[in-house]
C-alpha cells in the first residue's frame, strides 16, 4: 500500500512539473529598456471569442530577479492562465519581473509605459488593461492605481493593504483587495487591532468601504487562517477571476 501510494505521488508530481513547464515554455522573453533600469518580462496571447484585453501580473519577492522565469512559477499567474484557458479568454498575459533591490513602486512609471507600449503594439485598448499583483507587487498596484487613475480597468490586490491613497484616485478602477487574516508579514511584532483583525485587514477595509460608499467598484475578501503565502498561493480564485474578466 504504501509502495502505491508512493507511486501516485511521483505520477501526480511528475504531472504538475509537466503543467508547469508546459506554461513555462509558451511564454515569449523579452525586455523593456526603461528609465529606471531593464526590466525582463514575459508574455503569451491565449485566443478566445471575446474582444482581447491584458492581464498584467505583478509578482511578490520571492520572484525578484533577472532570470526572467521565476515569476511564471507562481501560482497566482499559473491560477489565472488555468482559468484563462478553460474559459477560452482572448487575452495577452504579462509578466514582468522586478530586479530583486528594486520595488515595483520605483519601477511604477516604467511599468505603465511597458503595459502601454505593450497594448499599442497588439492593438488593445487601456480600457482593456487588468491588473493583479501579490505581495510586492500588490503594493506596486495600490502605488500604480493612486498615481495614475484609470490606468486599469480592474485590479486584484493580493495580501497587501493600501497606503497613502486617496479614494477619488481609485474610483476609476474597480478593485478587489484580498487578505489573510493570519497574514501579519510587515506589521510590527505583536501588532493587531480589535482582537484577530491585522493591521491589512483594517487597511484594506478602510479603503474598500470608502470606495463603496461612493459606489465604486470595490470588494474584499478576508481568507480564514491563510497567511501571506497561503494568500498569495490561493487568493486569485475562480470567483475572483470571474469578477476581474466580466465585461
Amino acid at each position: 500500500m504504501r509502495k502505491i501510494r508512493l507511486i501516485l505521488l511521483m505520477a501526480i508530481t511528475f504531472s504538475l512539473f509537466q503543467q508547469l513547464f508546459a506554461d513555462v515554455k509558451g511564454f515569449e522573453s523579452a525586455q523593456f529598456e526603461g528609465k529606471t533600469t531593464v526590466i525582463p518580462y514575459r508574455f503569451q496571447h491565449f485566443e478566445g471569442r471575446n474582444v482581447p484585453c491584458i492581464f498584467v501580473f505583478l509578482h511578490g519577492n520571492s520572484a525578484s530577479g533577472t532570470d526572467n522565469e521565476k515569476q511564471l512559477e507562481k501560482d497566482t499567474l499559473l491560477n489565472a492562465v488555468s482559468y484563462i484557458e478553460k474559459n477560452k479568454i482572448n487575452a495577452f498575459v504579462l509578466a514582468p519581473q522586478s530586479p530583486a533591490d528594486i520595488s515595483w513602486v520605483k519601477l511604477s512609471a516604467d511599468v505603465i509605459t511597458l503595459v502601454q507600449d505593450f497594448a499599442q503594439k497588439n492593438g488593445i485598448a487601456q480600457s482593456r488593461i487588468l491588473l493583479v499583483g501579490e505581495s510586492k507587487g500588490a503594493a506596486g498596484l495600490w502605488f500604480l492605481l493612486n498615481r495614475y487613475p484609470g490606468f486599469a480597468r480592474k485590479a486584484v490586490a493580493l495580501a497587501s493593504a493600501p497606503k497613502d491613497v486617496k479614494t477619488e484616485n481609485l474610483l476609476k478602477t474597480g478593485i478587489y483587495g484580498i487578505v489573510g487574516d493570519k497574514d501579519t508579514v510587515g506589521s510590527k511584532k505583536g501588532q493587531k487591532l480589535e482582537g484577530s483583525v491585522t493591521p491589512k485587514i483594517r487597511d484594506t477595509k478602510s479603503v474598500i468601504e470608502a470606495l463603496q460608499k461612493k459606489d465604486g467598484d470595490a470588494h474584499m475578501k478576508i481568507l480564514k487562517s491563510a497567511d501571506h503565502y497561503e494568500t498569495c498561493r490561493i487568493g486569485l480564485s475562480d470567483d475572483v477571476l470571474d469578477w476581474l474578466f466580466s465585461e
